[in-house]
């Protein structure tokens, strides 16, 4: 996994940079998340991949991660038509 910083300079958080199942790209937050829906997968590649937890299985987890779409303040002037989040 390799750890960047969010492009916001208003937010500047430290991101993951993953694929989805569908091939898209996402960030996710570096740090798991008690409102986390997402779990890192093949961490030890350069683009691990985002596999979405559905609810009912992520009580008691403390690996999941939250979309940083979610949780940047300026995610709007990034999020493009057509983007996965």
């Amino acid at each position: 996994m390799n750890p960047s910083k969010c492009k916001s300079q208003r937010c500047g958080a430290t991101i993951v940079w993953c694929d989805t199942v569908n091939g898209r790209k996402m960030p996710l937050d570096e740090q798991p998340s008690a409102d986390g829906k997402w779990r890192i997968e093949d961490e030890d590649k350069a683009v691990p991949t985002a596999i979405y937890v559905p609810a009912a299985e992520r009580l008691g987890r403390d690996d999941l991660h939250e979309s940083h779409w979610a949780t940047c303040i300026d995610a709007a002037s990034f999020k493009t038509k057509g983007a996965s989040g």
